[in-house]
């Protein structure tokens, strides 16, 4: 790893926890200064007939500062750190497992980049009305956990995808050199958690490299060597042994 390298990936880490300890510390002033937090409310309930029987009822008391200070500027900070290395653990794992699948995926990425994200969108959307199929038949009943099981790990993979991806990308914009995969995944996964801690943008970032990441699991057939065809098993089975006797 060169010195470059090593300088930004260190700017990027420290620069992802300031993120997240700024929003912690913005979250807390603004819960200290709203007043009707901590104020009891008692929903659905007449407070005449109550009163007429000798009733008090359990008020049921909103968010206080006490209880929300425990999400300290700290503890934020901490969360971020611990998903940062969650990430790059997984991510880790999956590459060592599937290297050269990811290389082809990644390839896939810099040539479609945005095609990919229109096709996560699209096969997410067709997921979810799969999901409404299996809510309200008998037969796709049983089906419904293992789309839920199927879909979420495809979400989850998707956004690994993706941060190994946008680590390449900026990269290759910073102009450094090309050494480890590994090296790409710790700069998309602080750069992104730069962004991922903000409250609303966080939520729209996860989404987009989720699907970003899903489309490319789908186009590339999680990085296999031949992608979709409309060919039949029998013609596709010839035409990759022809590819392999003229190499």
């Amino acid at each position: 790893m060169s010195r470059k390298t090593f300088l930004i990936l260190l700017l990027a880490f420290f620069l992802s926890l300031a993120m997240a300890y700024l929003v912690g510390w913005g979250l807390q002033r603004t819960i200290a200064r709203t007043p009707w937090l901590t104020q009891p409310f008692y929903p659905f309930l007449e407070r005449e007939p109550l009163e007429r029987h000798r009733l008090e009822p359990e008020p049921f008391l909103r968010p206080s500062p006490r209880l929300l200070a425990r999400f300290s500027p700290l503890w934020v900070a901490g969360r971020t750190f611990a998903s940062e290395v969650f990430f790059f653990l997984i991510a880790s794992l999956a590459i060592a497992l599937f290297p050269q699948r990811f290389r082809t995926m990644l390839e896939g990425l810099r040539k479609y980049s945005f095609s990919y994200l229109g096709v996560g969108i699209t096969t997410a959307f067709l997921g979810f009305l799969l999901i409404l199929l299996a809510l309200f038949t008998l037969t796709g009943l049983p089906f419904l956990p293992y789309l839920l099981l199927l879909f979420g790990f495809l979400a989850t993979l998707g956004l690994l995808v993706s941060l190994l991806g946008w680590g390449g990308l900026l990269r290759r914009a910073m102009r450094l050199p090309e050494q480890y995969l590994l090296i790409d995944l710790a700069l998309g996964i602080f750069t992104f958690f730069i962004v991922a801690s903000l409250p609303l943008f966080g939520v729209l970032a996860f989404l987009l490299a989720s699907l970003w990441g899903w489309g490319t699991i789908v186009a590339t057939r999680f990085g296999a060597a031949q992608g979709w065809s409309a060919l039949s098993f029998a013609e596709s089975e010839r035409e990759s042994h022809s590819t392999l006797d003229n190499s």
